[in-house]
C-alpha cells in the first residue's frame, strides 16, 4: 500500500523575531591604516613599468589612503591599471550591491582619463569611465557611490582603478583613496522573499516540527506545521532568514536521523562527521524554495537498489556474482561494471527482498574465504571454516556496500612508491615539490642519480593519500601549461592558463615513469628548427646575436616557405641557451614596446633600451616566433583603418578596433593618439568646453593667432598642411 502523504504549512515569523525590512550588510571594507593595508592590491598591465607606482599615505580622511603615484610624465599610450581582487566573497545572497569609496587628488590631472571597472558574479565586468568629471578635486575628500543590481551566484569580486596616459603632471601626481565599502542588501538569492521549507512525509503523521540550535534543539521547541492534506507540509519563513539557518525535522516527536543517509553517499545534511551527527542546512544564497523528505536524502516512492562496489587487488576483465540464487553457477549471476579505477559496481535494481548468500567471481575464478575466516574474518559469515565461506547481504544492511574479492580487508599496497624520472639535459639535483611541501622548490624529497640521464625517487611506505607534485632541476620547477594546452595528458591538475600540476592516484600503480618538464620522453635532436612569421613582404630574414657579435648580417639565413614564414635550421640544435633576434630586409627588430605591453618573447629586457628574444636548451626543438611581435601578425592588423594596430586599441586605449572614430568627435583614433595627443574616448579631453575637433583646428576662441599654423610653431608649412588634410572626410555639426 502506498504511503499516505501530507502537506504542511508552518509560518516562522514570530518564531526567529525577523523584521519586514531588508538591511545592508557590510560585504568589504577596505581602510588604510598603515603601510601594509596595501598588500591586498597588485599591479597590473602598464603599472609594472616605473612610470606610476601603488603606495601608502598618511594623508588619508582619517589615518592613511591608497596612493596612486606618477613618476615620469613622459609616458604615452599607457594604461596604469591598479587590481583588488577577492575571489571567495560571501555575498551572502546579495543581488543588489553598492560600492562606495573616498577620493582625492594629491597633484593635478592633466586631461586624465580615470576609469573604474568591477567584476561581479553574474554581471562580468562593469564600467565606469570619467571619474575625474565626478567632482575630484586637490582641496577636499569627494565621496562617490555606484549601484550595481542583478549580482549573481559567485564569489568574484574585482576592482581597478585605471589611470590613462597623461593623468600626472611630472613626478608626484597622484590620487588618493579611501574607505573603500562594498554593501549588498543580503536578499537571500531572491529579492526579500519568504522561504518554503516543503517536507515529504512516508507514514501517516499528526505532527511536523523543526528543530535546531535556534530552538535548543529542543525537539518540541520549534515551529508546529499546518497539514494541507496533499502529501506534503510547508514551512513558511516571511521574511527568509538572513543568516545560515541548521535544523532538522521531527515528526510526532521522534527527530530525523540522516547519519546513514550520509554514510551512503547522501547530501542533504552537509553539518556531519559520518558518525554522530548530520544536520540539515539552509544557506542564504540558496534558492527560496526547498523540498526535502523527512529522514532521508532521496523520496518515499523511489525503487529502492543495491548497490555493491567491488575492489579488484589486480587487473581483470570481468567481474560477476554466483550463489545459491545462480546454482552456484560462476557465469551464472550479474556482471559488475568496471569503474577503471580497480573497482567494479553491481547494480541489483530493485534490491532483494530476501537475504542473499554470494560469492564474487573475477575471470572465471570463484574467491574462497575460508582461509580469511579462519584468521578471523567477518566478510563471509555463512561458513564452516573449513571447507566453504560465503558472504551474506540481509535485507537490514544497508543498501550500498564496499568489498574486495578474495578477501575480508582492502587491497594492500606495495611498501614503497618508486617514481623515475627522466631529464633530457645534464642535471646535478633533482627533487619534487607540492603542497605536501609547502610548494618550496627545495622542500621536497631528492631523487637519486641512476647515472644514466635518469633519477629515481623512492617514497617507503608509499603514501597513503593521492599526490600533486611537480618536478625541479637544479632550483628550476617544471612549467607544464603549454604541454596540457597542446594536449597532454601528464599534468591533470591545470586551469590551463596559471598552472598545470601532476598527479600520482592511489590506483595508478606503484612503478611511474615521466620526463621533467614535459609529457612525453625525451628526444634528442639534431636540429633546432624556428619558423618565423613575417607580417609584410620580405626578401631576407636573418638572426643576430651575442653568438655573431650583434652583426645584422652576420647571422644564419632563413628560408623562404613561401607562405610569409621562414625557416632557421640550426644544425645541430645548440648545446647552451640562446639570446638572439631577428633581422628582416637588414632591419633589426625592436621588442621593447612589445615587453612593454606585456609581451613575453623577449625576456631579456630593460623595458626601456633593449628586449632580445632567448631560446633555453628546456624548451624544445620546433620554435614558432613572428618578427617584431611577441602577438602574432593577426595583432598587428588595422581593422579600422585609423592608424592603430587592433591589439593596441583593445589593450591600450581601449578604442572599438572596427570604428575608426571611437568617440564619435570627427577625429580618428589614431589621428588623436598620434598627432593631436588628444583621449580618443572623449570628446573633449581637458573639458575646457571646447571639443577635440575644434580645438585641434585652431578654431576655440583665443586659441589661433596665425591662420593656418596649426601646430602653432609660429611657422604655416607642409607640416601643418599635412594635419590639416588629416580631418578631411570628417563630419562636423
Amino acid at each position: 500500500m502506498k504511503p499516505k502523504l501530507f502537506t504542511i504549512c508552518l509560518t516562522l515569523l514570530a518564531a526567529f523575531g525577523l523584521s519586514l525590512e531588508s538591511a545592508s550588510v557590510d560585504l568589504v571594507n577596505l581602510t588604510f591604516d598603515d603601510a601594509s593595508s596595501t598588500s591586498a592590491w597588485s599591479e597590473v598591465a602598464d603599472a609594472v613599468l616605473p612610470e606610476a607606482v601603488l603606495a601608502w599615505n598618511a594623508a588619508g580622511v582619517t589615518t592613511g589612503a591608497l596612493d596612486i603615484s606618477g613618476t615620469n610624465s613622459g609616458a604615452s599610450g599607457k594604461a596604469y591599471i591598479f587590481e583588488y581582487l577577492d575571489t571567495g566573497l560571501d555575498y551572502q545572497g546579495s543581488s543588489n550591491v553598492t560600492l562606495t569609496f573616498d577620493i582625492k587628488v594629491s597633484a593635478p590631472l592633466n586631461g586624465a582619463a580615470v576609469h573604474l571597472q568591477n567584476e561581479f558574479p553574474g554581471l562580468g565586468t562593469v564600467n565606469t569611465f570619467d571619474l575625474q568629471t565626478m567632482g575630484i578635486n586637490e582641496s577636499t575628500w569627494t565621496t562617490l557611490s555606484f549601484n550595481f543590481s542583478g549580482v549573481g551566484a559567485g564569489n568574484i569580486f574585482r576592482m581597478h582603478f585605471n589611470i590613462a596616459a597623461g593623468a600626472f603632471v611630472g613626478a608626484g601626481g597622484g590620487l588618493l583613496i579611501d574607505n573603500i565599502v562594498l554593501s549588498g542588501d543580503g536578499t537571500g538569492g531572491g529579492g526579500g522573499g519568504a522561504l518554503l521549507v516543503n517536507v515529504e512525509v512516508c507514514d501517516p503523521a499528526t505532527e511536523v516540527r523543526m528543530t535546531g540550535p535556534w530552538w535548543g534543539w529542543d525537539p518540541a521547541g520549534g515551529p508546529i506545521a499546518v497539514d494541507n492534506g496533499d502529501g506534503t507540509w510547508t514551512f513558511t519563513l516571511d521574511p527568509a532568514p538572513t543568516a545560515t539557518m541548521e535544523y532538522l525535522i521531527v515528526v510526532d516527536g521522534v527527530q530525523e536521523n540522516l547519519i546513514t543517509e550520509m554514510q551512503n553517499g547522501g547530501t542533504c545534511a552537509p553539518i556531519t562527521d559520518f558518525a554522530t551527527y548530520a544536520n540539515r542546512q539552509w544557506l542564504t544564497s540558496d534558492p527560496l524554495t526547498v523540498n526535502i523528505v523527512y529522514g532521508l536524502c532521496g523520496n518515499c516512492a523511489g525503487i529502492d537498489e543495491l548497490i555493491i562496489t567491488t575492489e579488484v587487488c589486480d587487473p581483470a576483465t570481468e567481474v560477476r556474482m554466483t550463489g545459491p540464487w545462480w546454482g552456484w553457477d560462476p557465469a551464472g549471476g550479474p556482471i559488475a561494471v568496471d569503474n577503471g579505477n580497480g573497482t567494479w559496481t553491481f547494480t541489483l535494481s530493485p534490491a532483494p527482498t530476501a537475504d542473499m548468500e554470494y560469492l564474487l567471481v573475477v575471470d572465471g575464478v570463484q574467491e574462497n574465504l575460508v582461509a580469511e575466516m579462519q584468521n578471523g574474518g567477518t566478510c563471509a559469515p555463512i561458513t564452516d571454516f573449513a571447507t566453504y565461506a560465503n558472504r551474506q547481504w540481509l535485507t537490514t544492511d544497508p543498501l550500498t556496500i564496499n568489498n574486495t574479492y578474495g578477501q575480508c580487508g582492502v587491497c594492500n599496497p606495495p611498501a614503497d612508491l618508486i617514481m623515475t624520472t627522466e631529464v633530457c639535459v645534464a642535471a646535478s639535483e633533482v627533487r619534487m615539490t607540492g603542497p605536501w611541501w609547502g610548494w618550496d622548490p627545495a622542500g621536497g624529497p631528492v631523487a637519486a642519480d641512476n647515472g644514466d640521464g635518469t633519477w629515481t625517487f623512492t617514497f617507503s611506505p608509499a603514501p597513503t593519500e593521492n599526490m600533486e607534485y611537480l618536478l625541479v632541476v637544479d632550483g628550476v620547477q617544471e612549467n607544464l601549461v603549454v604541454e596540457m594546452q597542446n594536449g597532454g595528458t601528464c599534468a591533470p591538475l591545470t586551469d590551463y592558463s596559471t598552472y598545470a600540476n601532476r598527479q600520482w592516484l592511489l590506483t595508478d600503480g606503484y612503478n611511474v615513469s615521466n620526463t621533467y618538464g614535459q609529457c612525453s620522453a625525451c628526444v634528442t635532436a639534431s636540429d633546432l628548427i624556428i619558423v618565423t612569421e613575417v607580417c609584410t613582404s620580405a626578401t631576407e630574414v636573418r638572426m643576430t646575436g651575442p653568438w655573431w657579435g650583434w652583426d645584422p648580417a652576420g647571422g644564419p639565413v632563413a628560408t623562404d616557405n613561401g607562405d610569409g614564414t621562414w625557416t632557421f635550421t640550426l644544425s645541430p640544435a645548440p648545446t647552451e641557451n640562446m639570446e638572439y633576434l631577428l633581422v628582416v630586409d637588414g632591419v633589426q627588430e625592436n621588442l621593447v614596446a612589445e615587453m612593454q605591453n606585456g609581451g613575453t618573447c623577449a625576456p631579456i629586457t630593460d623595458f626601456g633600451t633593449y628586449a632580445n628574444r632567448q631560446w633555453l636548451l628546456t624548451d624544445g626543438y620546433m620554435i614558432n616566433n613572428t618578427y617584431g611581435s611577441c602577438s602574432g601578425c593577426d595583432c598587428l592588423a588595422d581593422t579600422d583603418e585609423d592608424g592603430l594596430t587592433d591589439c593596441d586599441e583593445i589593450d591600450i586605449y581601449m578604442t572599438d578596433p572596427n570604428d575608426p572614430d571611437s568617440d564619435n568627435d570627427g577625429l580618428t583614433d589614431g589621428l588623436e593618439v598620434n598627432v593631436s595627443g588628444t583621449d580618443p574616448n572623449l570628446v573633449d579631453t581637458d573639458n575646457n568646453g571646447c571639443d577635440d575637433p575644434t580645438e585641434f583646428s585652431q578654431a576655440c576662441p583665443g586659441q589661433q593667432t596665425c591662420a593656418g599654423d596649426f601646430n602653432e610653431d609660429g611657422i604655416v608649412n607642409s607640416a601643418d598642411l599635412l594635419l590639416f588634410l588629416g580631418t578631411f572626410g570628417n563630419t562636423c555639426n
